[in-house]
Order: structure tokens, then C-alpha cells, then sequence
């Protein structure tokens, strides 16, 4: 069976008001039929396995002048995609513990389904140390501390890691042109939801504008994105134009580390392939930051965040 998130609730349907009822898939499909009385004629000439079978099949039922339900419409598991979907839709169950067991998911699927739902996580390092996640807070609108970054911002300005795209959003607002890039979906689409414009791919993929940005934001830690904080620098300077100016926020203490990290969901029963991050201070990024060829033109602090501005 495909789809291993049927519960015993879904199929408790009502056959007594209803004809037959219909379960379409994700992918065009249909999971589940049922007619109170068969009729094999319904399914004569249906065409098999394409993104219109579920709708034809209804529509078929329809004709033949049945009363339709409708049952949940459900991801059915036809790729590896699609087992990370359905094991995140039904966390604690055998097929979800298997999943962990043997493949589990990248961070950024289980990070699009909190974006998505609201799902709470946890960031965790090796050894059982809890890192900040918050999400909450990245979601919400752009805060006053938020606000003394952003009014820093010159020229077009590309928002790396925009994950719910608070601060692109609260630029656009302001009539500022802006960019959001992020290689979680469901943080791009929350993003275009708040009316800005954002693009789902890696930093290190070309980009619109290369060389050509008047600014750049690594806000909420993003400086350690791929863990590699001296390489991704050499990127942001890449994205600026000459003068250009990349704004960071660093971790609010002075570290300078490399660790690997699994996002978890708060009960344990979901945890991602682990993945590489940075964490590097104030101290750290000054060092990295004149390394890669830029200077350091300020620091300040608001709300017990830190700052940096460096400037090509």
C-alpha cells in the first residue's frame, strides 16, 4: 500500500448518503474507491497512471450518475520525495520509523513542513547539545533589531537565506528593491506570499546581478551556511559591486566552529541527514571578513544581537 497515512478514520465513510466515494493522490492519482453497490462498467477505459486518472475516474462516477464523498486527497509514494512527504504527514508511525532508520530526510524537507505547518523542531548538535532554532521569531514580521540592519541597506539588496522572508518583505514594503534567495521552497513561497520576490536556489548557484548588488544581508546566522564561513564570504564578495556593502549578523559571542547538526521534530520521532554549519563571532568574522578582501566599517548591537557591516 502507497499511502501508509491512512488511518482507520478515513475509511469510516458514509456509503448510506453517498453512492461511492473517491480518495484522489497528489500526483493525479486515485488512493481509495468505494461504491455501495460494485459496478466494474465505472472503471472501463479509465486511462492508468497519468496525472489525470483520479479526475477522470470521478468524473466517470459522475456520469454513471452516482452520489460522490470525497475522501482526503493524500501524497501516494511513488518516489523518494514523496516518502519523505508521507513520513513527515504521519510522524510515529512504522513507516516514519523506518524512514528514519534507514533514509533520512535532508534538512530542508523537514524544515519546509514546519514553515508549511507549524511544526515544531529542534536544532541539535553531535554529542546531544541544543543549538537556538527560531523559527518562530524568523517568521514573524522584521523586529526593531531587524530594523537597524535593514536601514543600513544601499542599492539593490540580495537577502541570503531568506528563509520566511521577513526582512525581504519589510524592504519591499519600504519600496527597496530586493531579492530573496533560499534553497527551502516553502520559505520562498512564504515569501512571495508576503509579496516580495525571493528565488529557490543555492548562493552558490548563479545568480541574478553578479557583481552587481550594492548590498548584501547574512542575517540570523547565515554566515555559517555550507560551514564554511571564509568560502561563503569570498562568494558574498563575488555579488557586490565594487563599494558594495555586506551586512552580518554573527553569533552574539565570540566562537569560531564548523559542527554538524540535525533538525529534529520537538518529540524525536522525525530527525534529518545531518548537514554542516558554521557558527563564528564578531571577532572570527572580522578576521574571515579581511581575509576575503573586506573592511570593516561598523559594529553596534540592538536587542542582544550583534552586528557588522564590511564594505569591499
Amino acid at each position: 500500500m502507497d499511502t501508509p497515512q491512512v488511518t482507520p478514520a478515513m475509511l469510516d465513510v458514509d456509503l448510506q448518503s453517498n453512492d461511492a466515494v473517491i480518495g484522489l493522490a497528489a500526483d493525479g492519482g486515485f488512493w481509495g474507491i468505494g461504491m455501495r453497490t460494485p459496478d466494474p462498467a465505472v472503471f472501463a477505459g479509465v486511462p492508468m497512471s497519468t496525472g489525470r486518472t483520479g479526475a477522470v475516474q470521478r468524473d466517470r462516477l459522475l456520469a454513471a450518475g452516482f452520489t460522490v464523498a470525497d475522501l482526503p486527497v493524500l501524497t501516494d509514494v511513488d518516489t523518494i520525495d514523496d516518502a519523505y512527504a508521507v513520513a513527515l504527514a504521519c510522524p510515529g508511525t512504522r513507516f516514519a520509523a523506518a524512514m528514519t532508520r534507514v533514509c533520512r530526510p535532508p534538512a530542508t524537507h523537514l524544515y519546509d513542513d514546519a514553515v508549511r505547518t507549524g511544526r515544531s523542531l529542534r536544532l541539535v548538535a553531535s554529542g546531544g547539545r541544543r543549538l537556538p532554532f527560531a523559527l518562530d521569531r524568523w517568521s514573524a514580521p522584521a523586529d526593531a533589531s531587524d530594523h537597524t540592519m535593514l536601514d543600513r541597506c544601499q542599492g539593490a539588496t540580495l537577502d541570503v537565506g531568506c528563509g520566511p522572508g521577513r526582512l525581504t518583505a519589510a524592504l519591499a514594503e519600504r519600496g527597496h528593491p530586493v531579492l530573496g534567495v533560499d534553497i527551502a521552497s516553502a520559505a520562498v513561497e512564504r515569501t512571495a506570499a508576503l509579496g516580495a520576490l525571493a528565488l529557490c536556489q543555492s548562493v552558490f548557484d548563479r545568480l541574478p546581478g553578479e557583481g552587481r548588488w550594492g548590498t548584501v544581508l547574512l542575517a540570523d546566522g547565515n554566515l555559517g551556511i555550507g560551514g564554511d564561513p571564509s568560502g561563503l564570504l569570498t562568494r558574498m564578495r563575488e555579488l557586490l559591486r565594487p563599494g558594495g556593502l555586506l551586512l552580518v549578523e554573527p553569533e552574539p559571542f565570540d566562537v569560531d566552529e564548523v559542527v554538524e547538526l540535525e533538525l529534529q521534530a520537538a518529540d524525536g520521532s522525525l530527525v534529518s541527514a545531518p548537514f554542516s554549519w558554521a557558527r563564528v563571532g564578531p571577532t572570527a568574522l572580522v578576521r574571515r571578513g579581511e581575509a576575503a578582501g573586506f573592511a570593516v566599517q561598523e559594529h553596534w548591537t540592538s536587542g542582544g544581537r550583534r552586528f557588522v557591516a564590511l564594505r569591499i
